[in-house]
């Protein structure tokens, strides 16, 4: 039994003994490289007995001499090779094999014959493609048939999109109301603006954006194209799309609104309306449309309604001086935050001390009354404000020995370009609701005081009109470039009122 244990012992460590020097030797296996198709010679050290392939579909082995091995490529893989001699002599080789390279060579040359921009050739026993594709289709094709040859073919061709397909992404962002950077220059985008640059296969698109809405803009545009994506690859997965990396700030932005009110008679809001067409100033586009007057039927150079102006605050009010109207009332100027849930509020008018009485004290209770005016809103793109515009107009009433406070409102929405001027009617019906039983208290008021003295107290004919102009703050917008036509009609309405008055008697007058 002993004996029996010990044989057996004896022959676990033949076993480790054999299976370390077999180990030993894998480490250190002969590699052999053969093409499909074609074979190899390998020559033993010492007299072959035997041999052993581990996976004859891959390679297929035969003697052709007494110490000499003929190996053929069957199908590209990896197998091992043992030969075995005299005297447990034995050698291990790792056999691997390739496709033909010339047959790879041809094959990608046929699948890629409708891609003229590269150029195939073999360099250090692989493919090798290289190239500047410029067409999207292409480069989308040669996407798909690379991973088709896998580690067979280095793939070195760059994609660089035409002129043409930069400018069509370029438009499509100036389009939008983006302003787009040069590409010559080097800096950072200026606020409101944004940078195209293409690089490494891949499209840089920053900004600093004045608002959320343009920065959802600048990504559904960069979405829409479809040779672009925003989404990093899978792992596993080809996306044959250019990857446009974005880098999209929305800049804190104050924004500043001029208000002023001005009376007009019906015959000086005429006059106003031609001075405009004349001066090519009037704008009536998509921007106003919801808010812009039309022309009337019997006088087409009269407006009713709301207009823009192509000019800030100033510039209109020199038109409207140089028209006649010369009753002016600023109502104040308004900053508040872009986006803002909150209303800013300008209020003028007065405070009516109004006695309280209950059942243990008397008092007396302030009661504002007067003009407000609040705003908010933001802006829709980097030339576009939308302001919410709430005036109320509000006066105490006697009711008996007590008063009671009365209000009207106007509300509207307004888009405006920054650096102009929207015109907006309807104030006259707030006026006059409020003017016959409140017209003593808003004699007080400071904005108003003007339109309901008793001296220049307005006449039926007349309306009030309420000039907006909105802007960035610390930022100045151009207005459109003057043309001739324009130009004569800026510096005559700069010149004063009473000049142009004198000069109207030895001339005819611009206005009229």
């Amino acid at each position: 039994m002993k004996t029996s244990h010990g044989w057996m012992w004896m022959g676990v460590v033949l076993l480790s003994l054999v299976v370390g020097v077999c180990s030993v030797r894998a480490a250190n296996a002969e590699p052999v490289a053969v093409t499909v198709g074609k074979m190899e010679q390998v020559n033993v050290a010492f007299p072959i007995q035997g041999f052993r392939v581990a996976d004859p579909t891959v390679a297929k082995v035969e003697t052709s001499g007494p110490q000499q091995l003929r190996i053929m490529g069957v199908k590209a893989g990896a197998t091992d090779l043992q030969v075995t001699g005299d005297g447990n002599v034995s050698a291990l080789y790792t056999i691997t094999v390739v496709e033909n390279i010339n047959a790879v060579l041809s094959a990608v040359k046929r699948d890629l014959d409708s891609v003229p921009e590269v150029d195939i050739s073999i360099n250090l026993g692989r493919v090798v493609i290289k190239g500047e594709i410029s067409s999207i289709e292409h480069w989308k094709y040669l996407q798909k048939v690379i991973p088709l040859y896998k580690d067979q073919v280095a793939n070195l061709a760059t994609f660089q999109p035409t002129p043409e397909v930069m400018l069509a992404l370029k438009k499509a962002f100036e389009k939008a109301g983006l302003t787009v950077q040069d590409e010559k220059e080097a800096s950072s985008p200026a606020p409101g603006t944004v940078a195209v640059k293409f690089s490494g296969n891949n499209i840089f698109v920053s900004g600093n954006l004045y608002s959320q809405k343009d920065k959802d803009r600048v990504v559904q545009i960069v979405e829409a194209q479809n040779w672009l994506t925003t989404k990093p690859a899978k792992e596993g997965a080809e996306d044959p799309r250019v990857r446009a990396l974005l880098d999209l700030t929305v800049v804190p932005t104050m924004l500043e609104m001029d208000v002023m009110f001005v009376g007009v008679s019906n015959q000086e809001e005429k006059r106003i309306g031609a001075n405009l067409l004349k001066a090519g100033l009037l704008i009536l586009d998509s921007t106003s449309a919801a808010f812009q007057g039309k022309f009337g039927d019997k006088d087409p150079s009269g407006l009713t309604g709301s207009y823009t102006i192509n000019s800030g605050m100033q510039g209109a009010l020199k038109f409207f001086a140089g028209s006649g109207p010369g009753r002016f009332q600023n109502a104040g100027h308004l900053t508040f935050k872009n986006d803002s849930p909150e209303w800013r509020l300008f209020k003028s008018g007065g405070t009516l001390k109004v006695r309280i009485v209950s059942r243990d004290s008397v008092g007396l209770s302030d009661i504002d009354y007067g003009l407000i005016m609040k705003v908010k809103g933001g802006l829709v793109d980097s030339k576009t404000v939308a302001v919410d515009l709430n005036l109320s107009l509000s006066y105490p009433v006697p009711v008996g020995s007590d008063y009671d406070l009365k209000e009207n409102k106007v509300e509207t929405t307004i888009n405006c370009p920054l650096g102009q001027t929207m015109v907006l009617g309807g104030m006259k019906s707030l006026i006059e609701q409020s003017s016959n039983e409140g017209a003593p208290f808003l004699r007080s008021v400071p904005v108003l005081s003007f339109f309901f003295s008793e001296k220049n107290k307005m006449q039926q004919d007349s309306k009030v009109l309420i000039l907006v102009s909105p802007q960035i703050v610390g930022a100045t917008t151009p207005s459109a470039p003057v043309s001739e036509e324009t130009a004569p009609a800026l510096k005559e309405s700069s010149t004063p009122v009473d000049q142009l008055q004198k000069e109207k008697r030895g001339r005819r007058f611009f206005f009229f």
